[in-house]
């Protein structure tokens, strides 16, 4: 952040989990839901999100004073990285 004039510089993400992978649009045309199939993420995958969900909430609640965030749902879960071996695959807002 700077003070003349204010910026905030912020990371580039893939996107919010309920976009991307819950509800995904037609990018030709923003009013349709595309339809996934069960194997387009595998399931290592969705393991390597849920876990990173919970070291986000294991952090916020361990550091002094506790944070509660109150509104963990999938529009405020960001995706880093698709790939399961990514250091980050997923982020809490």
């Amino acid at each position: 952040v700077t003070a003349n004039p204010p910026r905030l510089v912020m990371e580039l993400l893939l996107g919010d989990l309920c976009n991307h992978m819950i509800h995904p649009v037609d990018p030709s045309d923003k009013t349709k839901r595309l339809n996934i199939s069960a194997d387009t993420y595998p399931w290592r995958l969705r393991m390597r999100i849920a876990y990173d969900i919970a070291l986000g909430m294991q952090y916020l609640q361990n550091i002094q004073p506790p944070i509660i965030h109150r509104d963990l749902r999938s529009p405020n879960i960001f995706l880093a990285s698709l790939d399961e071996n990514a250091p980050v695959c997923a982020k809490v807002a």
